[in-house]
């Protein structure tokens, strides 16, 4: 597993003013060792710490991550003020998952419960290439709404 330091308060010496780097990204912060520096370095690692910890999400529910990503789903796939048909693929995507795990949190999504939802889509007599691209759906949708999540906290 690999280990994630706290991003560092820095001088960027050309300029004489405060950055931290996050995720590859430089953020200027303002001058070095001002009070108004070191509060929006503590608000960045903040946001940052929130991030990484978003990723275990363990009082999530798949049941609740879906309700989540359907309400975006419904506002961002509108075309001409009309919703577009994406929102009931991916009601389609996430049905099998949701019917086996609705209450399990979204900790508790591991690579063998996916492979039982696969193999009920299999048995359920949808094609293999549909089965793997709900799959991997579940996976981005998850990724998705979970990070977006975070965010609005």
């Amino acid at each position: 597993m690999r280990r994630t330091r706290t991003p560092k308060y820095s001088l960027h010496k050309a300029t004489g003013q405060a950055r931290v780097c996050i995720d590859g990204h430089d953020h200027y912060l303002g001058i070095f060792d001002s009070q108004e520096s070191k509060r929006k370095y503590r608000e960045l690692v903040d946001r940052w710490l929130r991030m990484q910890n978003a990723r275990q999400f363990p009082e999530m529910t798949l049941a609740s991550l879906a309700l989540l990503y359907n309400d975006h789903c419904a506002a961002y796939y509108v075309k001409s003020g009309k919703p577009t048909s994406e929102p009931s693929s991916v009601r389609a995507a996430l049905k099998p998952l949701l019917r086996l795990f609705r209450s399990h949190s979204i900790a508790d999504l591991t690579p063998t419960k996916l492979r039982n939802v696969r193999e009920v889509m299999v048995k359920s007599g949808i094609t293999r290439y549909t089965v793997n691209k709900h799959v991997e759906f579940q996976l981005w949708s998850a990724r998705k709404c979970a990070v977006h999540h975070c965010q609005t906290r």
